[in-house]
């Protein structure tokens, strides 16, 4: 599908026309209180031009070709609050953000944005999780500088994928999370790998260690759960136990 620059940057400096983006929220369930704990937002895309959807991966893609990653990386971040006021007014529950941590510097504008703008939208920071791939991060020092800044705002701060590609235990310390994610990779079939069993119990050792706690990412079935429940996982995310939905 062919998007035209024009459409898409007029949109991502919000004007009427181009793409359409919406948010998808997909539960993250605490299994010891049988509760949900968070919602995670995630991006939908239309064109307008053409009526078809556009999968993230094609949103994201044209946005770094038109060197726009930050203005839509903020579009999705708007999209999200803007939708989970009506999705989330009757939930407790925290919303998880997805950060473009390439496109994170040292810049004080840069560090405030988010926070202003979920302040402007109505919510406490206390209740917004940011979601970092740390290895996408360019320079490590930016990062230990942006968590440090939204840590003291009152985020949560959240390590997304982890385990997969070239995740590192060396920021992962840097960045000392609240919440750790792990990575699809390593919970697919975790009931009849011992490999990825031990890997998970691993991991599970170090975040208790270290305070955090870990969220198995991308569950689908109730072998997984229970195999991951029994190496001590308690926050779930998957098609176990729900699509994601407006």
């Amino acid at each position: 599908m062919t998007l035209k620059k024009e459409d898409f940057k007029k949109k991502l400096v919000y004007a009427s026309m181009g793409v359409q983006v919406c948010s998808y929220y997909q539960p993250i369930v605490c299994l010891q209180s049988s509760k949900i704990f968070a919602y995670e937002a995630l991006i939908r895309g239309w064109n307008d031009c053409s009526g078809g959807e556009m999968a993230p991966a094609e949103l994201f893609s044209c946005a770094e070709e038109l060197h726009l990653s930050k203005e839509f990386d903020l579009l999705c971040q708007r999209s999200a609050f803007e939708f989970y006021k009506d999705f989330g007014r009757s939930r407790e529950a925290l919303l998880f953000l997805n950060i473009n941590t390439s496109c994170i510097s040292e810049s004080l504008s840069e560090k405030e944005k988010i926070t202003a703008l979920t302040k402007s939208m109505g919510f406490h920071p206390s209740v917004i999780g940011l979601e970092l791939i740390e290895s996408e991060a360019k320079s490590a020092e930016d990062l230990f500088t942006f968590v440090q800044n939204q840590r003291e705002s009152g985020f949560v701060i959240v390590v997304d994928d982890f385990g997969s590609e070239h995740s590192n235990l060396e920021r992962l310390m840097l960045i000392r999370p609240d919440i750790i994610k792990i990575d699809r990779n390593i919970i697919h079939n975790v009931d009849k790998d011992p490999y990825r069993q031990s890997v998970l119990k691993s991991i599970h050792s170090l975040a208790d260690m270290t305070g955090a706690i870990c969220l198995a990412e991308g569950v689908e079935t109730d072998e997984e759960v229970i195999t991951c429940a029994l190496l001590g996982i308690d926050l779930f995310q998957g098609f176990a136990f729900g699509n994601p939905s407006q």
